[in-house]
């Protein structure tokens, strides 16, 4: 009905069909958004999300937009609506895959350069900061999860350096902004309900 509304008090047929294909945008950001608590899965415990939903599910709205096209600006415009819908299905798709992979990639090196701290560590002793940090800095600009990924699971290693591990993640962490410090330190289930 709001967008009925919205598109009858459009004055001329060329905004109209603008005015189709922001909504078009507006349900792929959100989409988008929706979408990126997925990149967050091994952090959180989604079963803590209890999901409130203010408007019908998405796909519901947008065959509501797609028939509101047809029966306002006719066939061409709804066929024209899909199109625009498809293509931005198609760049959130890259987008999150992009994100993903960068993620991954981001969490292989960090869990590396987490091994050669805990080798050189042993030869160093207990520097006030990690050798490694500002190269674990330069992957935190590149994916903040994946580094808070890679320290929430840090790579295997010998069960006698336990200790010097969660000491390690411990000063390591100590060193990026405020808000990932309070993350690291919530419990999967807190993580949820502060994201929810």
């Amino acid at each position: 009905m709001a967008l009925t509304l919205q598109v009858r008090s459009i004055p001329t047929r060329s905004e109209t069909v603008k005015g189709l294909a922001g909504a078009v945008y507006a349900f792929a950001a959100e989409a988008l958004r929706n979408s990126r608590l997925m990149l967050l899965a091994e952090l959180v415990d989604e079963r803590q999300w209890e999901i409130e939903l203010t408007h019908p599910p998405t796909i519901q709205r947008e065959f509501g937009l797609l028939g509101a096209a047809n029966g306002l600006c006719g066939q061409a415009a709804m066929t024209d609506m899909h199109r625009l819908r498809n293509d931005l299905r198609e760049l959130n798709d890259q987008v999150l895959t992009d994100a993903l992979h960068q993620q991954q990639m981001v969490v292989k090196q960090a869990r590396q350069l987490l091994r050669i701290e805990m080798d050189t560590l042993r030869l160093r002793g207990n520097d006030p900061l990690p050798a490694v940090l500002p190269d674990l800095l330069g992957l935190f600009s590149q994916s903040p999860v994946g580094v808070m990924k890679a320290l929430e699971h840090p790579p295997n290693i010998a069960s006698d350096d336990t200790s010097a591990i969660a000491s390690l993640i411990d000063r390591l962490v100590a060193e990026l902004p405020a808000e990932f410090q309070d993350f690291h330190n919530q419990s999967p289930r807190e993580r949820a309900i502060d994201l929810a």
